[in-house]
């Protein structure tokens, strides 16, 4: 009996140890809209800590920032951790950091991974040093303070829309020494496969918009949440339109699609509620799933026997025949 009750007391101790731990890192971390948060409550056993930083080795010995627990609200990317040269970002890092407002990355960081620093609402300033390979997808998304933007020469590689939903985005600039990525009338593009992918939010003042000629691909999330926008032009030779391409577009009333469009995204139109009526081309042979969910009134044009008819005919969508 005696030696199960000091079992017992050893097994009560060694939970409120544990209780005392876990309540001392809540208390390292900070806060997202007045609620406690902590990047990492528990540290894996192939990540470490240092300078405010969670980070993990790749195979060459290299460091991968993986977390921020520190309060710094402006901060710049050590070139080392642990003597470990940091060579990248990984995904969601940053994400809602509710303090951060200005990330300088220099030139060591060569990739900054998915979502990085998306939902940071308060970053006003970031700093992208010449070196930088690659954004991943939607690396700021909804960092909503973010006004204009540098692209050095280096970042040859851009995912989905980096800066989708920010809404007061008004400037996206590329060094004129980049060789993949080049602005065309504020919009940003990539060069070799002609893929427009970002379309700033903040462009309130810009209610007509069309791509120019040469356009092959409308991105991911290109267009996401630009509600000002009334009407869009797309030019012929254009085969695709992405993913949430159009997402809460809610005033735009007018798109015109060419007839060399071949594939829609899934939730490409989603909640456009004022688009009344639009017409779908022939060539038209994929398109996604919910691509006009929340379009709540609207009646597609399409041709007799197109794979367009098929589609509104199985998702119960309003449609009329071009030729009616």
């Amino acid at each position: 009996m005696n030696k199960m009750r000091g079992w017992l007391l050893a097994l009560l101790c060694l939970a409120l140890c544990a209780n005392g731990a876990a309540l001392a890192e809540a208390q390292g971390g900070y806060t997202i809209d007045g609620e406690p948060y902590t990047v990492s409550p528990t540290i894996k056993p192939d990540k470490f800590r240092s300078e405010g930083y969670e980070y993990m080795l790749q195979e060459d010995d290299t460091a991968v920032i993986t977390g921020y627990y520190g309060e710094e609200t402006a901060i710049e990317i050590p070139f080392e951790l642990d003597g470990h040269a940091v060579t990248a970002i990984g995904d969601e890092a940053f994400r809602r950091n509710s303090l951060l407002t200005s990330a300088y990355i220099p030139g060591n960081v060569l990739s900054v991974g998915a979502r990085a620093f998306a939902e940071c609402r308060a970053l006003t300033d970031i700093y992208l040093i010449n070196g930088i390979v690659s954004l991943g997808d939607a690396v700021f998304y909804r960092c909503y303070s973010l006004e204009t933007v540098s692209i050095p020469a280096s970042i040859t590689s851009v995912g989905v829309n980096p800066f989708a939903d920010c809404g007061r985005l008004t400037r996206i600039l590329v060094s004129e020494e980049n060789t993949a990525l080049e602005i065309i009338d504020d919009v940003l593009f990539t060069k070799e496969d002609k893929r427009l992918v970002c379309f700033p939010k903040g462009l309130v003042s810009v209610y007509n918009y069309r791509a120019p000629e040469g356009t092959k691909t409308i991105g991911t999330g290109a267009f996401y949440g630009c509600s000002s926008l009334m009407s869009v032009t797309l030019p012929e030779g254009l085969t695709r339109i992405g993913n949430e391409a159009f997402y809460d577009c809610s005033a735009l009333t007018s798109l015109t699609l060419p007839g060399s469009l071949e594939e829609i995204g899934s939730y490409a139109f989603y909640s456009c509620g004022s688009l009344l009526n639009l017409t779908l081309p022939e060539a038209v042979q994929s398109i996604g799933d919910r691509a006009f969910l929340l379009c709540l009134d609207i009646k597609l044009t399409v041709e007799r026997g197109s794979y367009a008819e098929r589609y509104c005919q199985s998702n119960e969508l309003s449609f009329t025949y071009a030729d009616a």
